[in-house]
């Protein structure tokens, strides 16, 4: 017999399709040995499959009744031919929807995800609330096109995307600053149209939701001859498809601990949406 053929003997753990369910194959685990102080090495495991086996595109497994991102494989070989590979996996926390800035903005459905999360650090919000806000590192499969200024929802919470890149491992990591205002109401005045039986300009009100930010989420370089920041600034983020903004118009934020009038210093496009800097009036 084949050492190939007798490696497959040992493929005892069924594995399915993390989103369809159906049954893909059988493989071998590794064994949990150790544990990293926070935990980290418990969320992970090495799967070893047969040479001639491929794991969906989508990079994300059921196995052992738990969910699992599929990182990049290694070769296994004996006498010159491949006899096994093996993956590294990390267990899925949350099962996120990949939104681009305009979809945040809209509240829309996005593109659903597994990823596994791990916090990273906290970052100082000096400029909005003093607050120290969670910054999280976000495994999601390597397939995935997510970029800087996308979004991650997961329940209730969005993650900002700050910057992604792809690990030696096979995933792409996501570090994300988590949001904390989320989606508001807003109404802006757009451009005014004549009304024939007054005789009048009147402007159109359109009310419309936004994702709104401390000012630092932003990601926008700004320059010495642009608006600088102060205490108190935030970062609104409209969908083009919903209304046109230029600097100077006013918004009326409806709702949360900003609700009020602000005035929008600078504009940036930013993917399908529009990045707002504003500040109270």
């Amino acid at each position: 017999m084949r050492l190939k053929s007798a490696a497959k003997y040992f493929d005892t753990c069924p594995v399915y399709d993390a989103y369809s369910g159906n049954l893909l194959f059988k493989v071998q685990t590794s064994t949990f040995l150790e544990s990293a102080a926070e935990g980290s090495t418990a969320a992970r495991r090495v799967i070893s499959i047969a040479p001639n086996l491929n794991i969906p595109a989508h990079n994300c497994i059921l196995a052992m009744d738990q969910l699992w991102v599929v990182g990049a494989n290694n070769p296994d070989e004996w006498n010159g031919s491949q006899i096994r590979k093996a993956y590294w996996t990390k267990r899925v926390t949350d099962n996120f929807k990949l939104l681009t800035p305009g979809q945040a903005a809209l509240s829309g459905t996005g593109t659903p995800v597994f990823g596994s999360k791990q916090y990273l650090k906290d970052t100082p919000n000096s400029v909005t609330d003093a607050e120290l806000d969670p910054m999280w590192d976000i495994a999601i499969s390597a397939n995935s096109t997510a970029s800087r200024g996308y979004f991650l929802k997961s329940a209730n919470t969005l993650y900002r995307i700050r910057v992604s890149y792809s690990d030696l491992d096979g995933f792409l990591t996501c570090q994300s600053d988590e949001v904390d205002e989320k989606v508001v109401y807003a109404s802006i005045a757009s451009t005014a149209r004549y009304n024939p039986v007054t005789d009048k300009y009147s402007p159109t009100i359109v009310t419309t939701t936004a994702v709104l930010l401390d000012y630092y989420k932003s990601y926008v370089k700004t320059t010495a001859t642009g608006v600088q920041p102060v205490a108190g600034d935030l970062t609104m983020i409209l969908a083009k498809a919903a209304v046109v903004v230029s600097v100077g118009q006013e918004i009326t934020i409806q709702e949360s601990r900003y609700k009020g009038t602000w005035r929008v210093l600078a504009v940036t496009d930013e993917h399908d949406a529009l990045n707002l800097h504003i500040r109270r009036v």
